[in-house]
């Protein structure tokens, strides 16, 4: 789980995860419900270039603006924004 003391929460998008109907699913549902609850940002990550994602995961990647990193060229392209996105949040002490 996301601890309390996390400035942020990144939901890496990959079909492996979301689309199986395994646990991992459900816990990453719940990983997102709670950095929601905490009001804690959420920067989805989608790492695979035809994955089009639905059910809870498609409702959250319709609301934020999600950064693609499934190649090399799509990270470089989205890479400046990300990295506006995340700011400060993840160094220590800010």
């Amino acid at each position: 789980m996301l601890p309390r003391n996390k400035s942020c929460a990144l939901i890496i998008m990959i079909q492996l995860f979301y689309n199986t109907g395994l646990p991992s699913s459900f816990l990453l549902s719940l990983e997102a419900s709670y950095a929601y609850k905490l009001k804690k940002p959420i920067v989805p990550l989608l790492v695979e270039p035809e994955y089009d994602p639905d059910g809870w995961l498609g409702a959250l990647a319709g609301m934020l603006l999600y950064y693609r990193a499934y190649s090399e060229d799509a990270l470089h392209s989205d890479f400046q924004s990300l990295v506006k996105e995340l700011g400060n949040k993840g160094k220590k002490g800010k």
